[in-house]
């Protein structure tokens, strides 16, 4: 549904059409009075798009006489349309209490379609990883909670290729499972750090959110940025992270730890590949 509000001055009270548009194609009309005095109409429309994607829009209004500026009476958005149930496979490194809390959630979102593998060690308990990122093809996201440093290594073509080969995006939830990281290279050029350089501290923390993340609405806590960054600091605090020496050019940090010495090291990165 498109909620909006139509608002006209120094007419008289008259009835107008209202209408949407994609490619100059009318999509729905609909009826509304206006009073001419500033008072605002509500109007509510149905859009039922077919394709998924990024779909752009027009609403607009008759040009009506004696009209000074008719420029306002068009209006254009966008709208990414999704799927109605995405997919979303879940790969565990354990059983551990992060891996249930995670699949809790997953299964309380009626939008989702979920599927797992899980491991412990090497060992699989549950479900099997295909062995080319071409068959992923119909996941929409991926999800490593608390992988083994071997894990991420083994697969490192099935998850390059699903990042970079299908631009679909992949979520790492790292614990002290990750680390040491062993002398051996791997292609991880997925991971925005340097996997060698990581270091495991120890200490309750709390998130700092970084300009990035104050701006982006995925971690917007209240429509006040220093409000949602205290909210972010009430939490209850992390026990530890891991902690990159070197990231890659190209990502961005979203949170901070702050160690003892007053040093800010990333803990929450992204990174667009492609």
């Amino acid at each position: 549904r498109i909620r909006f509000s139509v608002s006209a001055s120094g007419i008289t009270e008259q009835k107008l059409k209202v209408a949407l548009k994609e490619e100059g194609k009318i999509l729905q009309e609909q009826e509304i009075i206006l009073t001419g005095k500033g008072r605002k109409t509500p109007v509510t429309l149905q859009i039922n798009p077919h394709k998924e994607g990024l779909r752009r829009y027009e609403l607009s209004l008759p040009r009506l006489e004696g009209e000074i500026s008719y420029k306002n009476n068009q209006r254009q958005f966008s709208l990414r349309v999704q799927k109605s149930k995405l997919k979303v496979l879940c790969v565990a490194g354990n059983l551990n209490w992060e891996f249930h809390f995670f699949k809790k959630f997953l299964e309380s979102q009626e939008n989702l379609d979920r599927s797992y593998v899980v491991y412990d060690g090497q060992k699989i308990l549950q479900g099997n990883l295909p062995r080319k990122s071409e068959e992923l093809s119909d996941i929409d996201l991926i999800v490593l909670v608390n992988p083994k440093y071997n894990l991420s290594a083994e697969k490192s073509e099935l998850w390059d290729g699903f990042v970079s080969k299908q631009g679909k995006p992949l979520l790492l939830l790292l614990d002290h499972s990750f680390w040491p990281v062993p002398a051996t290279k791997a292609n991880l050029g997925f991971l925005p750090f340097e996997p060698r350089g990581l270091s495991l501290h120890l200490r309750q923390f709390n998130f700092r959110m970084e300009e990035p993340a104050q701006t982006s609405p995925l971690f917007r806590l209240s429509e006040n940025s220093e409000e949602s960054q205290k909210l972010w600091q009430d939490l209850p605090p992390f026990l530890g992270a891991l902690l990159p020496a070197e990231i890659n050019p190209q990502a961005r940090v979203l949170a901070t730890y702050q160690s003892e010495e007053g040093v800010p090291y990333p803990v929450l990165l992204t990174q667009e590949i492609g």
